[in-house]
């Protein structure tokens, strides 16, 4: 098989086995999806053979243990989707995506992860898509988060997040028009996707808020913490 700009798909094939080691020895493989089987074990640290990798998806697998710190060889990652594992853990915070400026997609959804959201995710100036829901994360919910600037549909819901929604959220380029008008609102026109989040606490936030989730096709607010 040639492995030159190929890539491997076996999805929803209930495949049983410890880890796909086998692919972790073809470095030109550039798109890998291997969701819905049955792979257990750890990810392992080969896993960052995969040098020329764009897009990854491990979802509805059974992997298990901490998500592996290797991901910054993979220089091209466009998406990552490693959703409904039994992966726990703190994600961690050198976890370095070099190819930060080229990833569109993250979905780390439905684990046991546990600690704040990681200051890398500041990095992912590309960003479309960033689902880290069905975790257990904790802390608040940084400004920093709001300026991701090319993010439009975000899913912080089902954790233990506290503190107050920022402003930063209602200053989101991927929420504003078209027509690149920096003073407009969020609600005088966006194509915003979709934003679930914890709901705020006070009046004065709820005014926020909703100001904000007007513009969304669908909002979830969730998992009230005080």
């Amino acid at each position: 098989m040639s492995v030159q700009g190929a890539h491997r798909a076996l999805p929803r094939r209930q495949l049983f086995h410890r880890d796909p080691d086998d692919l972790y020895t073809l470095p030109n493989l550039r798109r890998v999806s291997l969701h819905e089987n049955q792979f257990t074990d750890n990810l392992g640290s080969d896993l960052g053979n995969l040098s020329q990798i764009m897009q990854l998806d491990l979802s509805y697998n059974k992997f298990t243990g901490s998500i592996p710190d290797v991901f910054g060889e993979m220089r091209r990652l466009e998406s990552v989707n490693l959703a409904t594992n039994r992966l726990d853990g703190e994600l961690p915070a050198s976890l370095n995506f070099r190819g930060g400026e080229t990833m569109q997609v993250l979905i780390l959804t439905n684990y046991l992860l546990i600690g704040v959201i990681p200051p890398w995710l500041q990095s992912l100036g590309s960003l479309n898509v960033l689902e880290i829901s069905c975790n257990k994360l904790d802390g608040n919910i940084l400004p920093w988060l709001g300026k991701l600037d090319n993010c439009f549909n975000i899913d912080l819901s089902n954790n233990s997040f506290s503190g107050k929604l920022p402003v930063s959220f209602t200053q989101m380029r991927s929420l504003n028009s078209n027509n690149g008008s920096s003073k407009r609102s969020p609600t005088e026109g966006s194509h915003c996707s979709a934003i679930k989040a914890n709901p705020p606490s006070s009046p004065l936030d709820w005014e926020l808020w909703l100001g904000f989730s007007s513009c969304c096709a669908y909002v979830t607010v969730s998992r009230i913490v005080h």
